[in-house]
């Protein structure tokens, strides 16, 4: 009797570690992608539904499920987790950043600003942000204030060097080709995708 009781626990033990570590493994996935955005939704409401996160944990989870909603074209359904993520965790630039990018697919660029204007409030060398706001300024018709940000996001901490092409592509917009031509040749020794570059260079 005693055996079957201690084996019962040991296998309710070893269940418990298992389902633990499958919340784990959600939570993992949802953070890392999986590059289907499908299952990414899958994976993060999987994360959500364990009831095993909370505060900036559980803000991450709702702000990576947006992020994919987004990419799905679900922008109503995204900006709604964004705003969850936000009432878990008014500090999270990463979801004020991904509501910005999903208004501006959405065509309210205005908000779209508001909300990159907070990001960079919460972390000024967030170079994703500036990016995301020099292409929102450009569709606004407000090209200086585009170039601004592409040389922030070049500047910043966290360089991505595609966006090397960005003050160029805003200085063709803005009718500068001299200077176009400047940048775009130096985006040309930052490993961005050969063609594109060329494509504007001789637009330029």
């Amino acid at each position: 009797m005693r055996r079957a009781i201690l084996l019962a626990l040991m296998g309710f033990a070893f269940a418990t570690t298992t389902a633990t570590a499958q919340i784990k493994d959600h939570a993992e996935v949802c953070f890392a992608g999986t590059g289907k955005f499908e299952l990414d939704i899958s994976f993060c409401s999987l994360a959500i539904q364990s009831k095993q996160h909370q505060g900036p944990s559980l803000a991450t989870l709702y702000a990576h499920r947006g992020r994919a909603k987004s990419e799905l074209g679900d922008l109503e359904g995204a900006v709604e987790d964004f705003g969850t993520a936000l009432a878990h965790n008014p500090a999270s630039a990463l979801a004020l950043n991904e509501r910005g990018r999903a208004r501006h697919k959405a065509g309210h660029n205005a908000y779209a600003i508001t909300d990159y204007d907070a990001a960079l409030a919460l972390n000024p060398n967030f170079g994703d942000a500036y990016r995301n706001r020099g292409a929102t300024h450009i569709h606004l018709g407000e090209l200086s204030s585009a170039i601004t940000d592409f040389e922030r996001a070049i500047a910043s901490v966290n360089y991505d060097p595609a966006s090397r092409i960005l003050p160029g592509i805003a200085r063709f917009l803005s009718g500068n080709g001299k200077a176009a031509i400047n940048y775009l040749s130096a985006a040309l020794t930052q490993a961005y995708p050969y063609p594109e570059v060329v494509l504007w260079l001789c637009l330029s």
